[in-house]
């Protein structure tokens, strides 16, 4: 059984977990709390409509016919409610920071790389360039210079 625990303060979060048939809204409320950053020391678990608090801790999921799923609203007293927004948010802005600064080291780390292959590409061009430089410049017995290319040419002419 799928249960949807639907967080309050909150348009779109929720607590999910899966459940045998046979649990019960005991076992409903341990998974909530092993799930939760800081207790929260009273709340009420509502289905509906109609409208049921699930204050019976003994009956099972079937017995309440939220099998195969459901979604279970948790509700809790007003100044509760003020500290779970706060910690949510707290926790929130610190998930923002952490993933400003992993995206930041992998920008850097991203940008080490980079100079590193350009360092490696120059290394390699440039012995290749005068090599290159070496063997299409060639001195006649006249001293004057001449290119591969003007090889070629005198070449084809004759």
């Amino acid at each position: 059984t799928t249960i949807r625990i639907r967080l309050p303060g909150h348009d779109r979060a929720f607590l999910q977990g899966q459940f045998q048939s046979h649990e019960t809204i005991a076992d409903v409320r341990a998974f909530i709390d092993s799930n939760l950053q800081q207790p929260i020391p009273e709340y009420k678990l509502v289905i509906g409509p109609p409208i049921q608090v699930l204050d019976n801790e003994a009956i099972t999921l079937q017995q309440l016919r939220l099998v195969p799923a459901a979604i279970i609203n948790l509700r809790m007293k007003k100044s509760v409610l003020k500290n779970f927004k706060l910690s949510t948010e707290m926790s929130e802005q610190l998930n923002s920071r952490l993933n400003e600064e992993l995206e930041k080291r992998l920008k850097e780390e991203a940008e080490l790389k980079s100079k590193k292959e350009e360092k490696e590409n120059e290394h390699q061009t440039q012995p290749q360039t005068q090599t290159e430089t070496q063997t299409q410049i060639q001195t006649n017995e006249s001293g004057q210079t001449r290119t591969e290319d003007d090889k070629t040419t005198d070449n084809q002419k004759q």
